[in-house]
Order: structure tokens, then sequence, then C-alpha cells
């Protein structure tokens, strides 16, 4: 990175130096401060003790109504702004976070003082144009107390240029980047990253750069302002997260510079900030164990679609073993309802053992449904009942989550399929929740009776609701998902994720899924970014390929530097827990961080019994400048173990919830001054 970033013999001096005058200035405001001002109890683990400091370690999304809309009920990808993407990136990454619409709920310079900082750090995603002078003049007030204020270069103007220490010398193209590891003092390190458009910075004297393009034009530059940091982004957002065509519809492109954002985004967190354990990680979907569908659909190309052999409890019991060989986890799609096409002379019903007249729409619990077909079948014989016990005894033993696939996978218009005598040819009647061969929509009422009707079978049936929803086909209304959200359930993943847990719902399309029957894998300049991804399979896939197949695509996957399989019920787990942090210092001394966990809405319409963390810890990777964390206890003084992963990062295992939604954790921090690290680059 050539002169860009400064060697370890010369951060070494910087740190020296910095850490030298942090002391002093902070050490004459505390004297004043603790002469002058005494302030009242603070209620928490720290009992009486009179609190000097106190720092939110969240970030602060500071929009407005004209970059993302507070009254739209979904941020779909391709019709809201690119603004969504910082969204998105905190979100699919367990970052806390709340948004704020600055046009609406103006900051204010009171809000952020050196006793109190309500967020640690701020992202500006409006344009410049629409932030008021008022709203600027709060942003200082906010980076002199403490925060780090993040602006992409069309956030801000010459308002705020000499905060951020740069001006802007014209346009260029990004071809690579290079950086230093905010974790680590190590050599640069070196990304590929699909070409876009950013501006030159040319920083003032004493900012330092973060990361910088191939060229060696500025990236990611930092200024130290009174407290705080501001960190200037030479990408503007529509360049930082991009979207691009995947199939027939929009996915986020990530690729290592989302990755560096994360992490510096991170790390320039004052007092620290904590991130869940999904970079790399994989959830893997099975969709279509147990569809009628594949009965009532007679042979289509491609032919693993219908009349395939169903899997036999004991090759269940073979892919339980691939899965456990790998610590990995898999989520089947169940449909818990079988709609009869009422072809007598396709085959016979049998309902919990007993034989059933043929009647075109007469429904049945899936799981109650043998099936012996007569004809041209490969395999006639289904017995789901079988199947049902297999997979409820692997659900029991943690080895599979079951989520809703809908209830039929057939249409909603039932009385229009009965009358198509052609039904068993055309297979987009297996679209429901979207009438895909007519291009008609079902109301928002039959769509909330089905899947309604879905998350009651399930949980009769397993004992846990749903946690995550996949229509069938992929195919849904604009209505959808806030049917689903109406019904509690905090995730939907058809060909890309909303996340239903918040208002307004979010397109997270930066979670990708790649499918087992397409020649589709991640690109290495993905997986730099460190998104999780879905990896999508289907029943019939173990009929089209040598039934080992998944064990070798686990290790491919595990090759391309995939680090985790889990199911949608952990991704949940994370993606909806609710994360409050306070850093706190005392008049006494004490330094701690108060950690809130809240998993109250990861159990979607189950509850606590659909809670995946209910029944094991939690783990979290905690970012702690300084390496300054000397132990971890409960609020009640309950010694908890936690891991130096490297400089500055730990896990840290929240115990298992039990039927709690909420718990305390107290992080004791070695006495110091430290924010975050200044030092890390010039």
């Amino acid at each position: 990175m050539g002169q860009t970033v400064i060697s370890e013999r010369r951060m070494a001096k910087w740190r020296t130096a910095l850490c030298a005058i942090r002391r002093s200035r902070f050490a004459t405001r505390y004297s004043l401060l603790a002469v002058f001002v005494a302030w009242g109890t603070f209620s928490g683990p720290l009992g009486s003790s009179r609190v000097l400091r106190e720092v939110q370690l969240r970030v602060w999304v500071l929009t407005c109504q004209a970059a993302l809309s507070p009254s739209e009920p979904v941020w779909w990808a391709p019709s809201t702004s690119a603004y969504r993407g910082i969204v998105e990136l905190l979100l699919l990454h367990g970052i806390p976070f709340d948004i704020r619409w600055i046009d609406l709920q103006p900051l204010r310079p009171e809000e952020f003082t050196f006793r109190r900082v309500p967020a640690s750090v701020l992202w500006l995603a409006c344009p410049a144009g629409a932030v008021s002078d008022a709203n600027v003049q709060a942003l200082r007030q906010a980076v002199w107390a403490g925060a780090t204020l993040w602006g992409p270069v069309e956030t801000w103007d010459g308002r705020l240029a000499d905060l951020f220490g740069v001006t802007d010398g014209g346009s260029t193209t990004l071809r690579g980047l290079q950086t230093l590891d905010p974790w680590e003092d190590s050599a640069a390190r070196a990304y590929t990253v699909a070409p876009r458009a950013m501006r030159r910075l040319r920083p003032q004297p004493g900012v330092r750069v973060l990361a910088t393009g191939a060229d060696g034009s500025p990236l990611l530059t930092l200024r130290i302002y009174g407290e705080g940091g501001a960190v200037a982004v030479a990408v503007p957002t529509d360049q930082l997260f991009m979207l691009k065509p995947k199939l027939d519809y929009w996915v986020t492109h990530t690729d290592g510079l989302n990755g560096v954002v994360r992490d510096w985004l991170v790390a320039s967190s004052p007092y620290g900030l904590w991130m869940a354990p999904l970079r790399r990680t994989a959830v893997l979907r099975m969709d279509d164990p147990q569809t009628g569908s594949k009965i009532w659909l007679r042979n289509q190309p491609p032919p693993p679609l219908t009349r395939y052999p169903e899997i036999t409890p004991a090759e269940w019991d073979r892919i339980a073993d691939m899965l456990r060989a790998r610590q990995a986890a898999l989520s089947v799609m169940y449909v818990p309802g079988f709609v009869d096409d009422g072809d007598a002379g396709n085959g016979d019903l049998l309902v919990q053992g007993q034989a059933v007249s043929r009647r075109c729409g007469q429904v049945f619990d899936s799981r109650d449904v043998v099936f012996v077909g007569r004809g041209s079948w490969t395999d006639p014989y289904y017995d789901f009942p079988a199947e049902f016990q297999a997979l409820k005894r692997l659900f029991d033993a943690g080895v599979l989550d079951i989520e809703s696939h809908g209830f039929l996978h057939t249409t909603i218009f039932l009385d229009d399929w009965c009358r198509d005598a052609a039904r068993g040819q055309k297979p987009l009647w297996m679209s429901e929740f979207y009438d895909l061969l007519r291009g008609i929509p079902p109301s928002s009422a039959a769509q909330e009776a089905r899947l309604r009707q879905s998350i009651e079978k399930i949980r009769a049936a397993f004992g846990q609701a749903p946690v995550a929803f996949a229509p069938p086909l992929h195919q849904y209304t604009r209505a959808t998902p806030v049917v689903a959200q109406s019904l509690g359930l905090p995730l939907m993943h058809a060909l890309t994720m909303f996340a239903l847990d918040r208002r307004p719902i979010v397109e997270a399309a930066g979670f990708v899924t790649y499918w087992v029957h397409l020649p589709d894998v991640p690109e290495a300049m993905a997986l730099d970014g460190g998104y999780p991804l879905a990896i999508g399979m289907h029943d019939w896939d173990f009929r089209r390929l040598p039934f080992t197949w998944l064990a070798s695509w686990l290790d491919m996957y595990r090759g391309l530097g995939i680090r985790r399989f889990i199911g949608y019920r952990e991704l949940v787990g994370y993606t909806s827990a609710q994360l409050r942090l306070t850093y706190v210092e005392t008049l006494d001394g004490l330094q701690e961080v108060i950690a809130e966990v809240d998993i109250g809405r990861t159990g979607g319409p189950g509850g606590a019994e659909s809670r995946y963390f209910a029944g094991r810890p939690m783990p979290w990777l905690v970012y702690l400048p300084d390496d300054r964390l000397t132990s971890v206890r409960t609020v009640s003084y309950e010694a908890i173990p936690f891991e130096r992963l490297q400089r500055s990062v730990y896990r840290i295992d929240v115990p298992a919830f039990g039927d709690r939604a909420v718990q305390r954790l107290v992080l004791v921090l070695q006495p110091g001054v430290e924010t975050f690290r200044r030092d890390i680059g010039q």
C-alpha cells in the first residue's frame, strides 16, 4: 500500500503518543467533572456507583424520507434506494442498530455529551442536500463527544468536509483494494472487487487512511475530532451496495469492500461492539419432503420434479450421518397438508391406515397419508407416516429444523384446479401464494388462512412452530411478506430473504441462495464479503445424483471457505435477537459493558418453545479495544467463561436461555481510558 498505510513500527509510536495524549486529556476532564458534578445512581448491576460516562454501543442509521420511506410496508431490493444496503449489512451480521429519520426527528446537540453518548457509531444514509444545518451541528457535537461518524461521499458536503478532513479530488474507478486487518497489526491485505465508481479523497495532514484502492487512492479515511472520529467512504452508497441480476431476480453484489467496511465499522466503535458469528456461514435448506404435488403432477420435464421415490427412513439416517460428520444442520421446508386430486385411476389413498374414496380437493395431514400408485410408477408406494417418524426423530435430535413451505404446495384456487382436467400436466398449479399459471394474486385473507394452517399443523406435528416460511415455487405477492409478518414469523425466504421482525420489512438481498440443481456456486469475491448465504436443495436431488452427493457438496463448500452449516432457526436466533450494550464508567474508576440479550422475537409464532437458543448457549463475537476484558459474569455474579480469539476480539457464550427471553451479562474491563484504536493507519 506504499506510503498510504503506516508500518508496524510507526504504528507503535502512534499508539504510545496518542495514548499519552488521551490519558492526559481525559484525566483533566475527569478531575473537573469529579469536583463539580454529581450524578444520580445507576440503577443497573453497578449498584450505587456514580456514573461518569455512559455510551450505548450500537449503530444509528441516520436517514431521511428522501432516502428510505418509513411508511412503506416493505423495503424491496429493486425499488428501494441503495441506502437499504447498510440496514441489510447490519441485519445479516447481527450488529445492533436502530434507524432514525433525522428529518422527522432531528438530532439535538444536547443528546451527545461527555457523560452520555446514545450511539457509538453513526452512519449517514441520507443525501447531503437533505441534511439540515441543525443536524450538521448536532453531528459535530456527536463526534466531539465520542461517537464515530461514517459518511459515504454523497452524504456530506462542504459543511462537514473539514470534520472528515478530506477534499474531493474528482472521480476515479475502484479496481481492487488493500487494507490492514482492523484486529491485528498485520501486513496489508488485498481483495479483488468488482470495479465501481469512487471519488479521489485528498486527506488533510493528520488524517489516517484505513484502506485504499489498488492504485493507492484513499478509500476509507479516519480523522480524530474531540473524543470521536469521522470516517469518510470514497465510494458512494449506490456503488457500495450494488444490485445485480441472478436468474430472474436481483441480489446485492457483495465482495471484499463490504467485508472491509463491516470490519472497520465494528472496530471504530468506541468501547467496542458485538457481532453474530455468521461470517462465511451457510444455511442448508431442503424443499419438498412429503409434498403431495409429486403424486398428482404427472411426469413433466425435468423428471425429478414428480413421481420419484420418497426418501426412506434409512436414507434419512444416512443424510443425518453426513450432516453430523460435518457438524451441520439442515432446514427441511415442510408441507403439512396433502390434497387429493381425485384420480382413482392414479392409485389408492390410505389415511391413518384406512382406505378413503378419492375426491378432488379433500385435504389430509401429510403425515397420515399412504399412497399406492397404479400404472407406470418408478416406486408406486409412498409411506408418508414412516418418513414423518424419521423427520420427527431427527428434529428432536437437533439435526433438522422443520420450517414452513406452505400448506399444500398447490394453488389456493382448489375449485379451479379440480375443474381443470389437465391439471396433472400443469406444474404451475404447484404455486400456492401466487397463481403463476394464470397470473392471479390470491387475496391477503386467503394467504393468511393457508399460512396459518401450515404453522398450526407443523406445531401440532413437531411440537414447535416454524420460524421461517418459503412460498412454493418462490412465488408470492407484494402482500405475502406482510401476511407472514402478521402471523408472527420472523423470516420469509423465497429467492431472497425478508426480515419480518421489524417495520418496514427489509428484503435482505445480500442473503444469496445457491441451488444444487443449477451450475451455481459463489465466487471467491462474494465470499470475501462474509455475508451468510443459503444452499438450496430438493429431496429429488437425492434421486438424480449419487446419494452421497451431499457429503461431497458440503466438503466442496468447506474448501471454498464456508466455516459453518446451520439452519434457519439459528440464523433467526441472531438476526431477530435484540442487543442492548452499554459501556459504563464510574467515578470510582469501574469500567464495564452491560450487555442485555433479548431473544423474545426469535421463536416466531411458537414463542419460547421455538427459540433456538432456549436450550443451547448463544456465542457472540465481541470487539473490545485494547484487550481490556478481564472477566464476564451474570448480574448475579456467576462467572461466564470467554475466549480471546485475537487482539481485541473475544468469543462470549451467553448461557442457554431456558424459559427466559432476556439475559444480562457484565463485562468487566481493565481500568484505562482508551476508546477505539485511533492509531490504525495514516
